[in-house]
């Protein structure tokens, strides 16, 4: 049986391959042999580790133990070994992979502990161009050179990502010190393989692993990353954001940085350098009010996804955050990178979030369901486990309203880390969930885990009630303008009794901490 497998596996798994290599580079092929070269080592490396890891879970899995226990640590050895089989290989291959192995390290509801932590090299630890094809990409998308824009050009990049890296330079002609961000040569000619081959490696973990169906990460993938890689759009977004921040500056404290060009693979901005909003230590150093931090952030990514016409900020991770001391009623600002990805929620979805939020806040388990079902497509059966993932709580804090007197422990993560490698099916289910959910719906949950892990990050400065109640007045805004544009004077003055209700109680919530 095995050995069929084995064969099966092989078989279609080399056949996938080169039909993906002829699909997307059979033109590109015929013309440049290195690039074929290069294509099929990324494409073997792919299916190597592939069979690598459903060899070593197959094995695992269809093994005899002694004790339930002996079967826990031989199914956590096997996720080790995997894992870091797998970060190997993203690291080799780099651009999208690790995006994906980043991706794998934000979903600690889906993946054990070992692969989440695996992946952490990936968040700050992503391979440089080298200064040479930066310059030859320079003057094949402007004609020009660098010393034609700048006066210095930092050869060394501040940073690396997954698709860019930024560098210092001086513009010419003024003393003004700029980011560059110059995205990775390579990605131009491999982006349109890459996706093909992560979609591969997702197909064939549902053929051999039904029970866990991840094709939604590739589709996923494959939706944004063209929209990513245009930074003639993330200027468009910045410059979006700037404008509709601008005048709430004091309340959020929000900076964009000033974007002076783009091309498509090119961004000269505002250089604005500061701390890492998880470098508690650096900011405490420079007296940062970690309270306000945390409020701001609460009221910048609440904006995002509660205001009409306002772009969701779909990757706001630390790296993507920096604080500057200065003189403004905060203390600091909060400098908010890489616009590329940004979702508009539609008005109905935005409402149907918000009811959630409320119906928990009121213990109102029918009105919680019903919410669930209009954001998400949630189902009775499903429900217990959605609200533990968009609280981030263990399953019976979510429901009964516990999670808002104390924050989210070491020991209860580890619980719920626990919980899902004890129990598959529970796994298998979450998965399932989220392959039917909407993609808009996804990039919140996402937004909602990296905002959450950042306050984490701070030591939870504001409590969980607090924080709770700054989204809550929010979802309480969000469902008021609803009611009152119905229209009818009866149904304002309804309206307008239920929202003061709402904001009495918001404003006595965070005594709940003291009870």
């Amino acid at each position: 049986m095995h050995r069929f497998l084995g064969r099966r596996f092989y078989v279609s798994a080399g056949a996938t391959t080169a039909s993906v290599v002829l699909l997307a580079n059979s033109e590109s092929a015929r013309q440049d042999l290195k690039f074929t070269y290069h294509a099929f080592r990324r494409s073997s490396s792919v299916v190597l580790t592939l069979s690598k890891c459903v060899w070593e879970y197959r094995t695992t899995l269809n093994a005899k133990y002694p004790s339930e226990k002996a079967r826990d640590t031989a199914l956590s050895s096997c996720h080790s070994r995997c894992a870091e089989i797998t970060r190997k290989a993203i690291e080799q291959n780099a651009g999208i992979f690790i995006k994906l192995g980043q991706h794998i390290n934000a979903l600690t509801y889906i993946f054990p502990e070992e692969w989440t932590s695996a992946m952490i090299p990936l968040l700050d630890q992503c391979p440089e161009s080298s200064y040479k094809s930066i310059e030859t990409l320079f003057i094949q998308d402007t004609g020009k050179s660098i010393n034609d824009f700048f006066s210095s050009f930092d050869e060394k990049p501040l940073a690396a990502a997954s698709l860019a890296q930024v560098h210092l330079a001086t513009l010419n002609g003024s003393n003004e010190k700029v980011a560059v961000k110059v995205q990775h040569p390579s990605l131009q000619q491999f982006v349109p393989l890459d996706i093909q081959l992560t979609e591969m490696i997702f197909n064939l973990v549902d053929y051999f692993f039904p029970e866990y169906p991840l094709t939604w990460l590739s589709q996923e993938m494959r939706r944004s990353i063209f929209v990513e890689l245009d930074f003639r759009e993330e200027a468009m977004n910045s410059e979006k954001t700037r404008n509709y921040f601008a005048p709430y500056y004091n309340k959020t404290a929000l900076r964009v940085p000033i974007v002076h060009w783009a091309e498509k693979r090119i961004l000269c901005m505002e250089y604005l350098p500061g701390i890492r909003p998880d470098n508690t230590k650096k900011l405490k150093e420079e007296h940062v009010n970690l309270k306000k931090l945390s409020t701001c952030l609460a009221n910048i990514f609440n904006t995002m996804i509660f205001t009409k016409d306002v772009g969701l900020h779909c990757d706001p991770h630390a790296g993507n955050l920096a604080i500057r001391k200065c003189k403004n009623r905060q203390g600091f600002e909060i400098v908010l990178y890489d616009h590329g990805l940004y979702r508009y929620i539609p008005s109905e979805l935005q409402l149907s979030y918000a009811r959630f939020w409320l119906a928990l806040l009121d213990n109102d388990l029918p009105a919680m369901k019903a919410a669930a079902h209009d954001f998400a497509g949630v189902n009775d059966e499903n429900f217990k486990i959605f609200a533990a993932a968009i609280t981030g709580r263990d399953f019976n804090e979510a429901i009964d309203g516990s999670f808002l007197k104390k924050v989210r422990s070491g020991s209860e993560i580890e619980h719920m880390q626990q919980r899902l490698q004890d129990d598959s099916k529970l796994t298998s289910q979450i998965v399932q969930m989220l392959r039917r959910m909407p993609p808009t719906v996804l990039l919140i949950l996402k937004t909602n885990d990296l905002v959450r892990c950042l306050d984490e990050k701070l030591g939870y400065p504001l409590g969980a009630t607090r924080q709770f109640a700054i989204m809550a007045n929010y979802c309480a805004n969000t469902v008021y303008l609803e009611d009152i544009n119905r229209g009818g004077k009866m149904n304002w003055i309804k309206s307008f009794a239920k929202y003061m209700i709402m904001k009495v109680k918001l404003a006595f919530l965070p005594y709940i901490e003291a009870i």
